[in-house]
């Protein structure tokens, strides 16, 4: 009776330990069927290994800066900042060895820009000698009873609005035998000077040659 209970009991044992073994079996098994699972681990492994090294290489600002900094290092300097005052640019850089003042180096914005400045700055300019490139252009005032000679720098293309500065030829010429045609390109060279009519001041250039191209 004793060797039949002792029989019973083993076996219980060993069916006892089977059925805990499966359960771990089928618990590892879902785990590892876990699309979640499985996304994170391999996420995870992705990360260890190459996470680091892709995102240095695949980040724009760190690429670029990498390469400015390298480039510095082999030029040894850095390039310097552009410097976009027109005041500052036209006074450092004539660019003619007969005026103060080149406006012919400039394009259409800068040139805008200098001659508003200027206009609002004219006590800093008087005096200053002024080159300026453009087209030949008169008209009468029926008030004054005077012909005012300008250079024009810019015309739009309804042709009511232009941009550009008055001039006087200094010494005696003929109007309008001895000027240039309406419209022709001239360069001119002159004493930056002001005046007072009808109670607004002018600006003009004092002239000694009108340069026709």
């Amino acid at each position: 009776m004793k060797k039949n209970l002792s029989i019973i009991l083993f076996l219980c044992l060993i069916f006892t330990l089977f059925s805990t073994g499966c359960s771990s079996g089928g618990a590892a098994q879902i785990d590892n069927n876990n699309p979640g699972a499985q996304n994170s681990t391999a996420a995870g492994a992705g990360d260890a290994d190459t996470g680091p090294a892709q995102s240095g290489s695949n980040n724009p600002e760190t690429q670029s800066g990498s390469a400015t900094g390298s480039g510095n290092a082999d030029k040894g300097t850095s390039q310097p900042e552009k410097n976009n005052n027109p005041a500052t640019q036209i006074n450092s850089a004539t660019g003619s060895e007969d005026a103060e003042i080149d406006l012919t180096i400039l394009g259409s914005t800068m040139l805008s820009a200098q001659l508003s400045n200027i206009r609002s700055n004219l006590s800093d300019y008087l005096g200053k000698t002024i080159k300026i490139s453009g087209t030949y252009s008169s008209f009468y005032y029926e008030k004054t009873e005077k012909v005012y000679h300008n250079i024009i720098t810019y015309m739009d293309q309804t042709m009511c609005c232009s941009e550009g500065m008055e001039f006087v030829w200094n010494g005696d010429h003929k109007y309008p035998d001895d000027y240039p045609d309406e419209g022709s390109a001239i360069t001119i060279i002159g004493e930056l000077g002001s005046y007072e009519e009808l109670g607004i001041r002018y600006c003009y250039l004092a002239v000694d040659e009108i340069i026709v191209p």
